[in-house]
């Protein structure tokens, strides 16, 4: 069956995390995504990424007139609405037809309880989970639902929150961190403790609001699921329900059809919080100089946003417009965002497993991972370091080049070559990789993933 001859479309909408608060267009992980979907599909995408924006609440204004009111604001200024239910609606019309629409990403939830009560030292972490059950439980089913019977042909992803403090989060980056917490909530500063046990206290609350989030998504996920059927029935449940890791190997290489959303979420470690060793984060420091809030965020768009800022402040609901100019901290930065679109892409590719639509690619006969035979090239092999960490930065990188032949035919094929659920390059062709194992418990070693995705979206795992 031949592709559809028009683009690939994806909608994304949702909150400051789906817009990609403080990273230029071409870092956002939507646009990742996008690329590398061209890159695996072959084929043409377009993606309308317009409409997120910063404080975006799920729950739609009382008033509609509000809805319309903030609409030709910059994505980087926070503010409520357009509410992701209204941005939803947009969407309908972006691509002609809700039927033109293939792909969704979306998110939501944590505006709604306003973000910064997070680490909030007056609230503690039964009201974090309170408040995430409820927004990113029972407002993301009723969004989900809207969606998947506006958009009939549309898969949808929905992407998951991360922690913002933890025990390794440096204890000088604490006070002013509570002052630009205060600001954001425009209330005075809050008293001086002892920053050990305020950590501790934050770290806790950032721990209760990732897991239940992401928890409380999935449960979103999970209810609205068997209501809304793929067009291939699948067995239902996710068995990869959280974080999507790469298909197993070396079978099955077709799972199960999930359904018609998946969760789609980042793993976060202790030192990847907010001003730790390895930050995946935007972070605050000094702005030297006559401002009126003495700090800046370290984002690739800061200047940028400061002049929508003002350009703005007049029409800015009265909690919002303190934390404008610092409206990127705790956000995801470059890393982060690439590992943002590692995820997505990953529950993508079971998608595609199932996807009528779009499978298999015009003009190629079905190559499904079964009849391909994968290895390396001789003299192309990696060159594997093995640590007790994946990033220690002694491995030398490689240049290696995957053989891809089709078993009916004799013939090599060029198609993606997957390493760690990301497109490394195509078989037939070399490219650099640095290759780091890890030693796990035990005498087990674990490397690096190298998958060939088949013209029908199987996965060939190369043995090395």
């Amino acid at each position: 069956m031949p592709l559809p001859d028009r683009p690939f479309n994806i909608v994304a909408i949702g909150d400051s995390v789906m817009w990609g608060q403080g990273l230029r267009p071409e870092h956002k992980f939507t646009r990742l995504v996008s690329q590398r979907l061209e890159t695996i599909l072959d084929h043409e995408i377009r993606i309308n990424e317009d409409l997120p924006h910063s404080g975006a609440h799920i729950t739609p204004a009382s008033d509609p007139i509000l809805e319309e009111r903030f609409r030709t604001m910059p994505g980087e200024v926070p503010r409520p609405y357009p509410s992701i239910v209204k941005q939803a609606e947009i969407a309908r019309s972006v691509f002609g037809t809700p039927e033109e629409v293939d792909l969704i990403l979306v998110d939501g939830g944590i505006d709604d309880m306003h973000g910064p009560k997070i680490v909030d030292p007056t609230v503690d972490p039964d009201w974090v989970r309170r408040q995430a059950e409820m927004y990113c439980r029972g407002s993301m089913e009723n969004l989900l639902r809207e969606l998947l019977a506006q958009f009939t042909n549309a898969r949808i992803v929905v992407t998951g929150y991360f922690p913002l403090i933890s025990e390794q989060t440096p204890l000088f980056a604490l006070p002013q961190t509570l002052v630009a917490v205060a600001i954001m909530l425009a209330s005075p500063p809050f008293a001086l403790i002892s920053l050990i046990l305020l950590r501790r206290q934050l770290a806790e609350q950032s721990q209760a609001w990732w897991e239940q989030s992401n928890q409380s998504l999935q449960a979103a996920i999970r209810a609205v699921n068997p209501l809304f059927r793929s067009a291939r029935r699948g067995t239902g449940g996710d068995p990869w329900e959280g974080y999507p890791p790469p298909p197993p190997a070396p079978a099955p290489t077709t799972l199960p059809d999930p359904g018609r959303v998946l969760f789609a979420g980042v793993r976060f470690k202790p030192e990847n919080c907010y001003a730790a060793d390895d930050t995946l984060l935007w972070k605050i420091e000094p702005d030297p100089g006559p401002h009126l809030i003495p700090w800046k965020t370290d984002d690739e768009v800061r200047e940028d946003r400061e002049r929508g800022c003002v350009a703005s402040a007049a029409d800015l609901p009265a909690e919002d417009a303190p934390m404008c100019k610092l409206s990127a901290a705790f956000h995801p930065n470059r890393e982060c965002a690439d590992l943002y679109a590692d995820s997505v892409v990953s529950a993508v590719l079971r998608f595609l497993q199932h996807w009528d639509t779009w499978k298999p690619r015009s003009g190629s006969p079905a190559s499904p991972a079964g009849t391909l035979d994968v290895s390396f090239a001789p003299g192309f092999e990696p060159i594997i370091f093995v640590g007790p960490d994946t990033r220690f930065r002694q491995a030398q990188p490689s240049k290696v080049k995957v053989i891809a032949v089709d078993r009916a035919t004799g013939e090599e094929v060029k198609r993606p070559v997957l390493i760690n659920r990301k497109v490394a390059g195509f078989s037939g062709d070399d490219f650099i990789y640095t290759f780091r194992c890890m030693k796990a418990r035990g005498e087990e070693t674990i490397c690096p993933i190298v998958m060939v995705v088949s013209d029908d979206y199987q996965f060939a795992v190369l043995e090395y």
